[in-house]
């Protein structure tokens, strides 16, 4: 008589397991926990997750309204510019001031952060990763990993609608002004920017999905395009380039949810795939228009992008010739030009493929050698470019070396005539030429009084003169590196001490307290106590002369 009894236990407690999984399952999310299905920013952190930008926490979670800190935008804005591997061991560049604060695993993002020029400026002095990030910070950082470091000071004073634009910081301003004429950032549904807010780690996924299609970096995990088949277990995308067929297994996830077969053909997507089977498809890329997009947030802090491009066949559609000048070619996620127009007004408009080409100075031109600043005819029809004649705007700005950052690409910062500080690219071909004779980037210092001439926003040559005054600083030698002619010194300054970056070349007069000449860097030791007289900016010295005052034993 037990055993009927043992089975009506066994029954009831296979039942119990079947309802616990069945409400378990019934409360399940499609990959975090605290992730809703149908969430608005759930496409784009599944997005992000699987193409290894956005990952999550230990416990399943992903972290959705946590506020992202400053440490965390700058290492998921490596990855989405595809620099993750190539930031493998790499070191943290001596510029980077606390280097200690740093820790281990991503030490190398922060490296690569530092050497592309995403971190920068005051950033290298006091980075303060912990600390949450604000709009304003998030909307620079984003910035400069759009190379739009360069020009973003010459927008510093554009006219911004945001009712609270007087709460962005003045440094910010500029990128604020070109992320929201590129869509990336466009505020709030009542006006706002919110600059001073955090930015939750839900809405950052949602920043690093629209960054990814400016960027394109990770080709190898993503396809866009327009569907033109689709099987029982297939999908074939047409793109730029031709065409490209994922498997898509069971457990793909589609956006929004549905069936495989139920995509449209002709209907424009964006595939996450490994190899040739795709890991997601989202048939509302978040290059949308609002139109198209019904599970924003209520009050999404960034907008939708493409709000300011010019679409064909509305109501707003133009026809007929524009003077404007040039903020930036796009060519991805459309071929399209920036401009900013005769009321100072911020606009896209697309490139007809019925184009029939673009000179610059009287000559044919590629659209790559149009830059930022060239003043422009555009022909127009029905709201999209089918001719553009650019010409260079030739000018010329005085002001102060304030940094140089050498990387792939070199970064001038200087601070001008209006005390306003100014960035700029140098390339291959900018001519400088300092003290008189012809000289490399590398030749310019902090403190040099420089004159540049440009065309358009791109530098042609730059004339600079050594600073003359002299200062000095008493520390002790902590670091030495001979093959940088580079040491560097502990000192007091107001009873805190502080760390400088002393450069002593060729010309630097190195002695000892006896008045003896050192030849090299080499004969110094840590731990020495030196006088160094040189020019001084921030914590950087050019040294024209070390005076060793207590020699190590």
């Amino acid at each position: 008589m037990a055993k009927p009894k043992l089975v009506r236990i066994c029954l009831m407690f296979f039942i119990m397991i079947i309802l616990l999984s069945g409400s378990s399952l019934a409360a399940s999310t499609r990959f975090f926990s605290d992730v809703p299905n149908g969430h608005w920013a759930e496409r784009y952190i599944a997005r992000m997750n699987l193409m290894g930008v956005a990952k999550g926490y230990d416990d399943g979670s992903f972290g959705i309204n946590k506020p992202v800190n400053r440490l965390e935008t700058v290492v998921m804005i490596i990855r989405a510019m595809g620099l993750e591997s190539q930031a493998e061991g790499k070191s943290i560049p001596l510029t980077f001031q606390e280097p200690e604060a740093v820790p281990a695993w991503a030490k190398q993002y922060i490296a690569m952060g530092v050497i592309q020029g995403v971190i920068s400026g005051n950033d290298l002095v006091l980075f303060r990763g912990d600390d949450f990030a604000k709009r304003y910070e998030v909307a620079q950082f984003i910035g400069k990993a759009l190379g739009l470091e360069a020009i973003a000071p010459n927008h510093a004073s554009d006219v911004l609608s945001y009712s609270d634009a007087s709460d962005i910081p003045s440094s910010a301003r500029g990128y604020v002004a070109l992320l929201k004429s590129n869509g990336m950032m466009t505020g709030n549904e009542d006006g706002t920017f919110r600059p001073l807010e955090n930015v939750t780690r839900g809405e950052f996924a949602v920043l690093m999905a629209r960054l990814d299609e400016k960027l394109g970096k990770l080709p190898e995990k993503e396809v866009q395009g327009t569907v033109s088949q689709v099987t029982t277990s297939t999908i074939t995308i047409k793109t730029d380039s031709g065409y490209e067929t994922l498997t898509v297994g069971e457990d793909c996830l589609i956006f929004p949810d549905m069936a495989l077969n139920d995509i449209p053909v002709s209907r424009q997507v964006f595939a996450v795939k490994t190899g040739f089977k795709a890991l997601l498809i989202d048939t509302v890329p978040s290059g949308a228009t609002e139109d198209n997009i019904s599970d924003n947030p209520p009050d999404n802090p960034f907008g939708n992008t493409d709000t300011d491009i010019i679409n064909t066949g509305t109501t707003e559609a133009f026809t007929g010739q524009l003077s404007v000048s040039i903020v930036s070619v796009n060519f991805i996620p459309r071929l399209s030009v920036t401009v900013k127009d005769e009321d100072n007004k911020i606009k896209t408009y697309p490139i007809a493929d019925t184009c029939s080409g673009v000179s610059r100075n009287g000559s044919s031109a590629l659209l790559k050698d149009i830059v930022s600043g060239d003043q422009a005819t555009l022909q127009i029809i029905n709201s999209e470019i089918i001719g553009m004649q650019a010409e260079t705007v030739s000018s010329k700005t005085e002001g102060t070396v304030k940094e140089v950052l050498v990387s792939d690409e070199a970064v001038l910062t200087i601070t001008d005539e209006s005390e306003r500080e100014r960035t700029f690219l140098i390339d291959n071909e900018t001519r400088i030429i300092k003290d008189g004779n012809d000289g490399t980037v590398l030749d310019l210092r902090a403190g040099d009084a420089v004159e540049l001439r440009l065309e358009s926003n791109r530098v042609s040559r730059i004339y600079a003169e050594s600073w003359e005054e002299k200062d000095q600083v008493i520390g002790e030698v902590t670091r030495i590196i001979p093959d940088l002619n580079l040491l560097v010194i502990s000192g007091k300054e107001d009873m805190e001490t502080k760390t400088y970056i002393v450069f002593a070349d060729a010309d630097t007069k190195m002695i000892t307290a006896e008045g003896d000449l050192l030849s090299r860097l080499t004969r110094l030791k840590t731990g020495d106590r030196v006088v160094i007289v040189g020019q001084i900016q921030g914590n950087m010295i050019t040294a024209t002369s070390l005076v060793v005052i207590g020699q190590e034993n």
